[in-house]
């Protein structure tokens, strides 16, 4: 199953509530499982809740009703500059790098056995004794990070990244 979207609230943004939890509720229905499509206005805080003002979709009165952020369903947003939070922002631009990034870290199994019990680590240990690989790396510049982790085939099961992490 394909992982959904996240949507983030802005002006604009198309959004379901269940009707009850609308306010004020003067005349609308109070059916436990009735819902309405509502589009956001704006955003305030409630003591330390956040809740949101909006009006009825396709309602030419434009009256304004709110409620608690909670009981919304984003359905579709509004323009990215009309988001109501600067870090919804960022995390729509570089939301396709981040999900790139993630999906390649998924795929990297993690060894059977882990670091701290590896024949990796053992032999890793008893260069630097040996005095094959310097224990600062201001000691010898002529070997890299890549040149020692390239030195046993034993390390080609961890990952580079946590290699020098």
């Amino acid at each position: 199953m394909a992982k959904k979207e996240r949507l983030f609230p802005g002006i604009g943004a198309k959004c379901t509530i269940l009707t009850r939890f609308m306010k004020p509720n003067g005349g609308l229905s109070k059916e436990k499982d009735h819902g309405s499509i509502v589009v956001l206005k704006e955003f305030f805080y409630e003591g330390h809740r956040l809740c949101f003002r909006f009006n009825l979709d396709g309602d030419d009165q434009q009256k304004i009703y709110h409620s608690n952020a909670r009981y919304v369903r984003i359905d579709s947003e509004g323009g990215i500059d009309d988001f109501f939070f600067e870090a919804d922002k960022k995390k729509k631009h570089d939301g396709d790098a981040i999900d790139k990034a993630e999906a390649m870290m998924s795929k990297k199994k993690e060894p059977a056995i882990k670091w701290k019990h590896s024949r990796a680590r053992q032999l890793l240990y008893q260069d630097i004794m040996d005095n094959k690989v310097p224990l600062d790396p201001k000691d010898d510049l002529s070997l890299s990070l890549e040149d020692i982790f390239s030195m046993h085939a034993e390390y080609a099961e961890y990952d580079f990244g946590l290699f020098h992490g």
